[in-house]
C-alpha cells in the first residue's frame, strides 16, 4: 500500500462497498463499463485513480450521482484505510476452516496483549 494517496483508497473503498451493495461482482461490474477486471480491482484498492470518463460509467451503473463518489471525510481517512486493511484479512480467511480461524484469533489475542504490555512500560 505503500504510495497510495489516501483519497484513491478512499474512492476505491466507496466503488467497492457501492458495487457490493448492487451484488455486482468485479468481472460484471468491468464489462458493463467496458473496462477489465484488473482495472476495477485497481481502482478499488486504490493502486491507480480512473479517467473522468470511467468515473462517470460508474457512477451510472452504480446509480449514483458522480459527486457522491468523491464525498470523504478527512477525519475517516485512516479509518478507511484501517478498513482496507480489514478487508484483506477478511479475504484472506473467508474460506478457512474454523480451526484455522481460531488459531488466528488466539495470534491476534497475543500480539494484542503484547502490545498492551509495551505500552504500560
Amino acid at each position: 500500500m505503500a504510495g497510495m494517496h489516501p483519497l484513491s483508497l478512499a474512492f476505491g473503498l466507496k466503488i467497492k462497498k457501492l458495487r457490493k451493495s448492487k451484488h455486482l461482482a468485479q468481472k460484471t461490474l468491468a464489462a458493463s463499463i467496458g473496462k477489465t477486471t484488473e482495472t476495477i480491482s485497481n481502482i478499488e484498492r486504490g493502486v491507480h485513480s480512473p479517467r473522468m470518463s470511467t468515473v462517470f460509467d460508474l457512477a451510472s451503473v452504480l446509480e449514483v450521482e458522480v459527486h457522491e463518489l468523491f464525498l470523504v471525510r478527512k477525519a475517516t481517512l485512516a479509518t478507511k484505510e484501517k478498513e482496507a486493511i480489514m478487508e484483506k484479512i477478511f479475504d484472506l480467511l473467508k474460506d478457512r476452516p474454523a480451526y484455522f480461524l481460531n488459531a488466528t484469533l488466539d495470534q491476534i489475542h497475543t500480539l494484542v496483549s503484547l502490545e498492551e504490555t509495551g505500552r504500560k512500560k
